[in-house]
C-alpha cells in the first residue's frame, strides 16, 4: 500500500536557502539525479534576494529588526513510492499538492515548486516564506 509522503524542513540562514534553490534548480550537482535535468520550476529564482527584500520590508513596518535566529523559510517535499505514481500520474498530485500549498500557506508566500523527474522517483519540492 502507498503513501503520500510530506517532509517540512526550516530553514534558517541565507546560505541554507541559496543551497536549497541551487540543489532544486540543479546548478549543483546531484549525484542521486540521472542527469536529463528534467526538472520543472515554477515560481521566483533569487530567493535569496526575495527573502531580504520581505524581511527589509517587514522591518519597516515593524520597527524592529529579524531575529537573527529566525526561520527565513521552509521547504516542503511532496512524493510517494514507485507503485503509487504507476497508478496516478504526478502531475495530478503535484497540482494537488501545490493547491494545498496555496489553500493552507497562501498564494503570495509560495516562492517556488520544483518537479524533480530526474531521479528514481518523481517528487516535487516547495519553498515558502515565513515572513
Amino acid at each position: 500500500m502507498s503513501h503520500a509522503i510530506m517532509r517540512i524542513q526550516k530553514i534558517k540562514s541565507m546560505q541554507a536557502l541559496a543551497e536549497r534553490e541551487k540543489h532544486n534548480t540543479r546548478r549543483k550537482t546531484v549525484l542521486s539525479a540521472d542527469g536529463s535535468n528534467n526538472i520543472t520550476v515554477e515560481g521566483y529564482t533569487g530567493l535569496v534576494g526575495r527573502v531580504k527584500a520581505l524581511e527589509k520590508q517587514i522591518d519597516a513596518n515593524n520597527k524592529r529588526k529579524t531575529r537573527k535566529d529566525a526561520v527565513r523559510a521552509i521547504e516542503v517535499l511532496f512524493t510517494s513510492d514507485k507503485a503509487f505514481f504507476k497508478r496516478v500520474a504526478h502531475e495530478q498530485y503535484f497540482d494537488e499538492c501545490k493547491k494545498w500549498l496555496v489553500d493552507t500557506f497562501g498564494e503570495e508566500n509560495l516562492l517556488q515548486a520544483v518537479t524533480h523527474l530526474d531521479e528514481e522517483t518523481p517528487h516535487l519540492h516547495a519553498i515558502l516564506t515565513t515572513v
